[in-house]
C-alpha cells in the first residue's frame, strides 16, 4: 500500500503562478488549506475532517 504524507509538497519553481493565479486556486479549492512558500513550494493541507480521521487510523 502506498502512504502520501501530509502536507503534500509540490515544487512548482519552473511554473511560476503569478498572485491571480495562486488567489483563483485558493478561491477555487475552500476546503483544502494551501500556501506556498518563498521558494515556490505549494503546501497542500486535506480537509480537517480527513487529518482527524488520518489520525485516528494511525
Amino acid at each position: 500500500m502506498t502512504t502520501l504524507d501530509l502536507p503534500l509538497e509540490l515544487n512548482l519553481e519552473a511554473v511560476h503562478f503569478t498572485d491571480e493565479q495562486f488567489y483563483q486556486l485558493c478561491i477555487h479549492n475552500p476546503e483544502m488549506a494551501i500556501e506556498q512558500n518563498a521558494q515556490g513550494v505549494l503546501i497542500v493541507m486535506p480537509p480537517l475532517a480527513v487529518r482527524v480521521a488520518i489520525k485516528k487510523w494511525s
